[in-house]
């Protein structure tokens, strides 16, 4: 697909969904939703605030062009080695112990697998920014992290000194808010489309965890697949994006099960989300010549079998503590789903270590 017709489909799907939101969300509030576009070369989606705190919502979403194009090409590459090779039995002792994948191929081509992926991955995206507008992300980490920034951009500025301490963790936590309440939107999406079609629905379920890993690693950059004792940066690393937001996702179709009808059990849902996930790492990992046998650090595993985050992790659940009131209290709109949380199950599990 040449790169204009991109442009044209990420225009077409994202002023849809702009369209939508500020007739149902900031036109009651007096408020405005603006996408814009920007040109400059590189991976970046940003979320602006031109309102204070207490005034109707002024809001920006801009998604750089180049984002469009990256992104497509990385799905359209991540498509060619899926079908390529993650498809042979030689490559089933990777998932072992993991259920077959849906059978991708019985409803769509992989031009379409494609095309799907992406439009899920951009979708993500741009609700992973109205997350951080909806929920007063620039507010909070102004309040609590010290920072005087009024833009969140999805990538860290080669200009800027690496984040550490209270702004690092404020940083962190937000970013994984956005994922979080991106992830419910994007779920609320597959089910409306696909309501009629149950087998279809678990075949784009898969398209869409294969699709959000991939924009994790994207965003990434070259930072290293390794553990830290706390935050570090601006976002954290693609694994622990996907710790947090796979067992959201079985929670969340594992609780509207019976309404929707989809007849995916808990287990169903976790070994073809895990699945999908590895199925995505390694493709990261090929693409950059890193030995699975060496690093299976990308791997889903789930929180207690992570003892290496543990660490970073108790910095991640005390900073939450401090914000999550606060950032509820001034989130715009918001469902308990859209929030991220933590049983007490969890904590008690990252403070065994």
């Amino acid at each position: 697909m040449e790169d204009i017709k991109i442009y044209e489909i990420a225009a077409q799907v994202l002023s849809g969904i702009t369209d939508e939101l500020n007739a149902n969300i900031y036109a009651p509030l007096e408020g405005v939703l603006a996408l814009t576009w920007s040109e400059v070369p590189k991976f970046n989606a940003y979320a602006k605030s031109k309102s204070d705190i207490d005034s109707p919502p002024d809001h920006v979403i801009c998604i750089h062009y180049e984002l469009v194009r990256q992104l497509y090409r990385d799905v359209e590459s991540f498509c060619d080695f899926y079908f390529n090779h993650l498809t042979k039995s030689e490559w089933e002792a990777f998932f072992d112990g993991l259920d077959d994948a849906p059978p991708l191929t019985e409803f769509f081509t992989q031009e379409e697998c494609t095309y799907n992926m992406f439009v899920g991955a951009l979708t993500f995206i741009y609700f992973h920014e109205l997350g951080h507008l909806l929920q007063q992300h620039g507010y909070i980490r102004q309040k609590f992290g010290e920072s005087a920034e009024t833009i969140i951009n999805e990538c860290q500025m080669a200009s800027k000194s690496t984040l550490k301490g209270d702004a690092a963790s404020v940083s962190h936590v937000t970013e994984l808010c956005a994922d979080f309440y991106a992830t419910t939107k994007c779920l609320y999406e597959l089910m409306r489309h696909f309501q009629d079609s149950k087998e279809e629905l678990r075949v784009v379920l898969f398209i869409f965890v294969c699709g959000l890993s991939c924009v994790f690693h994207k965003f990434s950059g070259s930072a290293p697949y390794t553990p830290t004792e706390a935050p570090i940066g601006t976002h954290p690393n693609p694994s622990i994006r996907m710790e947090f937001n796979l067992p959201h996702i079985y929670e969340l179709m594992d609780l509207i099960a019976v309404a929707s009808g989809h007849s995916m059990s808990r287990r169903d849902l976790v070994h073809l989300c895990r699945r999908a996930s590895d199925s995505s790492s390694l493709y990261q990992m090929a693409q950059k010549r890193v030995d699975w046998g060496y690093n299976n650090y990308l791997s889903i595993r789930g929180i207690p079998n992570r003892p290496e985050d543990h660490s970073y992790l108790k910095h991640i659940v005390i900073t939450w503590d401090e914000i999550g009131t606060l950032l509820k209290k001034r989130t715009i709109g918001g469902h308990e789903f859209d929030f991220l949380s933590f049983t007490q199950e969890f904590r008690d599990q990252i403070n065994r270590n």
